[in-house]
């Protein structure tokens, strides 16, 4: 499989782990014959969508179900009080006396007219990245596996607005993945810092979907020619800084331990907060 691959000896074991640098690469070098025959075999259910036949175009176009439960967590961020991203855009100043041009709307009115445009400083980081976690164990419903993903763009599209570049990775960790005992970090970037939010692709690559037929494919093909166990491996929430050693990319957060709504938006107001977000 096409990607940068590696081997990390962690405090714990061996892990093998693979980079990709989007998630077209991604889906373009995943074994499309063997994710739809065992989507037959896992069931529906299981899955979370008929991945049966073109999980390949699947996995690029939108998905209907997932684009409208990202709107209704963006509902809900208008309705509760989140906190507020301080803003790096450039704001217009007044003056009597001094400025770069003049607002003809408020010499007429009366009101100081010099107008100065300067940027806001404002404490904290310019760019953000953040490891979204997509791996869940057998007994977690499909649908509630993306609410990590639900997470990572409501905040991805706050810091944005406000001026803070975010990059965006689904990442997979697991232990015990292979019958040598070792583990497996798959990392997917799926948003480049300077890239506009694709939302179709953030949401089907953080899917439960998603996870349970191109990630699993991806367990099962180690680039090392070990043997997949059974169960594919222990899900386990990403540490940042193991995961920031094994991949050679420096996370600055992980999004996981959130199942469910209202989980969700309490991971956005933890996130906002650490980077310099206000109450509001």
């Amino acid at each position: 499989m096409i990607g940068l691959h590696s081997k990390y000896q962690s405090n714990s074991a061996t892990l093998q782990v693979s980079v990709f640098e989007s998630l077209a690469e991604y889906v373009d070098n995943s074994n499309e014959s063997k994710i739809a025959t065992d989507c037959r075999e896992a069931g529906r259910k299981f899955v979370g969508r008929d991945m049966a036949s073109e999980p390949r175009r699947k996995a690029i176009q939108a998905y209907q179900p997932g684009m409208n439960t990202l709107d209704e967590c963006r509902d809900e961020c208008r309705d509760v009080a989140l906190p507020q991203p301080k803003t790096r855009s450039r704001r217009a100043r007044f003056d009597e006396f001094d400025g770069d041009d003049i607002c003809l709307d408020r010499l007429r009115s009366g009101a100081p007219f010099w107008r100065t445009t300067r940027r806001e400083e404002t404490a904290g980081p310019q760019t953000v990245t953040l490891a979204i976690d997509v791996a869940a164990n057998w007994k977690t419903p499909a649908r509630a596996i993306s609410w990590r993903g639900m997470a990572g763009i409501l905040v991805a599209e706050l810091l944005e607005a406000a001026g803070v570049r975010v990059e965006l990775w689904a990442v997979s960790r697991t232990a015990d993945a292979y019958e040598n005992g070792d583990g497996r970090i798959v990392a997917v970037k799926v948003k480049a810092s300077d890239a506009p939010l694709d939302t179709v692709a953030l949401v089907n690559s953080t899917a439960g979907w998603f996870f349970r037929s191109f990630i699993f494919e991806s367990l099962r093909d180690s680039p090392f020619g070990e043997t997949a166990t059974g169960h594919l491996g222990i899900p386990k929430t990403p540490d940042k800084d193991e995961v920031s050693a094994a991949t050679g990319v420096e996370f600055d957060a992980v999004v996981s331990d959130c199942l469910n709504k209202y989980s969700c938006l309490e991971i956005v107001r933890v996130i906002l907060k650490r980077f310099g977000a206000v109450e509001a």
